[in-house]
């Protein structure tokens, strides 16, 4: 096959011309040569518009020619090895370029999207120096060092115009290795510190996330899309493994079980048990008494020495102040995107939780089987929050809701599931302890408080006016006992004490109960400051028709010294005495005679308020929740499923 073409020019960064075969239409791949040393290889397919056909070509040379040297320039057909016409093209020595004075200066900064540095030519900074960069040989840019530098000049080098710093339009990939070189561009001499290498990123920065993202922006077709998802799925599952083996130290606990099956020597270093707390979404202390309880709990287990994880089932996808605030705990939050679901973190960490506490009856119904699955050596912890079928059969029989007591029916058998599947029975109630114990006489039932801490200054009966009520408007008894205070308590409060005002507070208010504001009720709603709210009124009232547990709002009101007015629903459980019984009221019109009673009577008013200060102090503090809840999770009971 013979080759014809020509050499149109030759110059120190190109060379272009045109090739052909005559008997075959097919490209014709040539190699260029410089005094014999083959300088790279080209096809000839590109159009020329003159000879009718694709075979033209040009041919860059990364960095150009040196012109302190003489070039013999030959184009030649990789195949049969024949020159091409003009060749071979002869470029002379630059007699400019070889009397150029020495390069001075220094390649400061190579990232994967930046290039900085500076560069002189002898004494003067009257010609700033044209430079070249080039990636792996190939040009990257052109630049001239006239910047400020400062430094430079500090240092003794002239003015300081001489600075180069070039922020690359398209960074750099960082999946390949790069060589970066800054040459002078009239004879290709390198500036110092150059070359610079930039190794393949073995770490995910900036940068390689940056080059992922373009690399997926740019598919365009849905096979590729198909494949580069599969890839990115596996690699994400890897990832998520390997971060749950990292959290759990499943490494570290099979090294221990290894020691220990062998004889564990004295001193060797035991890691710390995991507990495994699941509720139906992050505790906020402002919310809801379980939120409180839960919190306690979590922090009696870290005292304990427990590493404490959390993970909320309904809010996975939820981070926030909430979820910060049990981090600042020392709480390891699980959400989404490395966990998913409750599920995901029971199956990544399999084996690796020595206990898993369950919050409330929907949870324990969800995860307790699972969790006894995946966890078979941890102790299972069902706590109940309350017992919301006895909720729901008062709501029914207060309210005539027949629907409700059927509803009812169906969760007290998931409630006496659960107690009877878990190791442990968590209740706050003394009530609701005795009523398991006798529907499962199976199960571990164990009184645990939550901790409340008492105000350090109570400010006096002259400081404080009104009634308050708070809670959780989410809640249905809160519902139904605002608008039971407000509509038949209060106005036979009024009709002995009009000058007393009514706060209604709490989060979750909707506007029905908003617009229960008159000239003598308040309606603040959601109070950031309860503490400071409480700090304000003189008694608290808890008018629950119905509802089941400890009440939160009690305990609150108490600890900060304030009496409580409550009918036997909100006092259940309690197991008041004294002063603090005769708070409790059986219909509306107790409730107000006692209202009226404690806001007007000093002594009464202050005698309660001591009493309640001193119960929540002995009942409810922190030393008497770390007993309780340390035995509950430290013994096995012999019934448990």
């Amino acid at each position: 096959m013979r080759v014809t073409g020509f050499v149109d020019a030759a110059e120190r960064y190109r060379i272009t011309g045109w090739a052909r075969a005559e008997s075959d239409a097919a490209p014709v791949r040539l190699q260029v040569l410089d005094r014999g040393v083959v300088l790279g290889e080209v096809v000839a397919d590109r159009s020329r518009p003159d000879l009718g056909v694709m075979c033209g070509f040009s041919f860059d040379i990364p960095g150009g020619l040196s012109p302190s040297e003489r070039h013999v320039i030959e184009v030649r057909s990789v195949s049969g090895g024949e020159a091409l016409g003009h060749t071979p093209w002869v470029i002379d020595v630059d007699g400019e370029a070889a009397a150029r004075d020495a390069l001075s200066g220094h390649l400061d900064i190579v990232t994967w999207d930046r290039i900085a540095g500076w560069a002189r030519e002898g004494q003067s900074d009257d010609a700033p120096v044209a430079l070249q960069i080039l990636d792996n040989g190939a040009v990257l840019a052109r630049i001239v060092a006239n910047g400020r530098r400062p430094d430079v000049a500090q240092a003794g080098f002239g003015t300081g115009q001489c600075g180069f710093d070039m922020m690359l339009p398209v960074p750099l990939s960082p999946l390949t290795r790069h060589v970066i070189e800054v040459r002078r561009e009239a004879d290709g001499a390198l500036l110092p510190g150059s070359p610079a290498v930039l190794e393949v990123a073995d770490s995910f920065d900036p940068a390689l996330e940056e080059a992922l993202e373009r690399a997926v922006t740019s598919l365009r077709s849905v096979e590729d899309q198909e494949r580069v998802l599969s890839f990115l799925l596996t690699q994400a599952d890897r990832v998520a493994r390997q971060r749950a083996d990292r959290l759990s130290g499943r490494s570290d606990r099979e090294r221990e079980r290894r020691l220990r099956l062998a004889g564990l020597p004295d001193g060797a270093p035991v890691m710390a048990k995991r507990a495994l707390v699941i509720d139906s979404r992050l505790p906020a202390v402002a919310r809801d008494a379980g939120s409180c309880a839960v919190l306690s709990h979590m922090r009696v287990l870290l005292s304990l020495g427990y590493a404490v994880s959390f993970a909320a089932a309904d809010e996975m996808d939820r981070d926030g102040v909430d979820a910060e605030a049990l981090r600042a705990e020392g709480v390891t939050v699980f959400r989404a995107p490395f966990d998913a679901s409750v599920e995901d973190v029971l199956r990544r960490q399999e084996g690796s939780f020595d206990l898993v506490y369950l919050h409330r009856e929907s949870v324990a119904t969800r995860y307790l089987a699972l969790a006894r699955q995946l966890q078979p050596g941890a102790r299972m912890v069902y706590s109940v929050a309350d017992l919301h079928y006895l909720r729901l059969q008062r709501q029914g029989e207060v309210q005539e809701r027949p629907e409700l007591l059927a509803q009812a029916r169906r969760v007290r058998l998931a409630e006496c599931t659960a107690a009877w599947s878990a190791d442990v029975v968590l209740t706050h109630s003394s009530v609701e302890a005795e009523i398991l114990r006798r529907a499962v006489p199976e199960a571990d039932v164990r009184c645990v408080p939550w901790a409340v801490e008492t105000a350090a200054v109570v400010p006096g009966f002259e400081d404080r006016r009104g009634v308050v009520f708070f809670g959780d408007y989410s809640h249905a008894p809160n519902v139904d006992a605002v608008r039971w205070l407000v509509e038949e308590i209060m106005p036979l409060v009024w009709c002995e004490a009009p000058w007393i005002e009514c706060v209604l507070a709490g989060s979750g208010m909707p506007d029905t109960l908003r617009g229960l504001t008159g000239e003598r009720v308040r309606v603040p709603g959601h109070v950031p400051d309860l503490a400071g709210l409480l700090g304000q009124v003189r008694v608290g009232v808890a008018p629950l028709r119905f509802g089941a547990g400890v009440k939160g709002k009690v305990l609150e009101c108490l600890a900060a010294g304030v009496p409580c007015v409550m009918t036997p629903v909100a006092a259940e459980g309690l197991n008041l005495s004294g002063e603090l019984a005769e708070l409790v009221g059986q219909d509306a019109a107790a409730v107000a005679r006692l209202i009226v009673r404690v806001h007007e009577e000093r002594g009464m008013c202050e005698a309660a308020a001591r009493a309640g200060l001193q119960f929540v102090r002995e009942k409810y503090s922190a030393a008497v929740v770390v007993t309780a809840l340390a035995d509950a999770v430290a013994r096995r009971s012999v019934g448990a499923a």
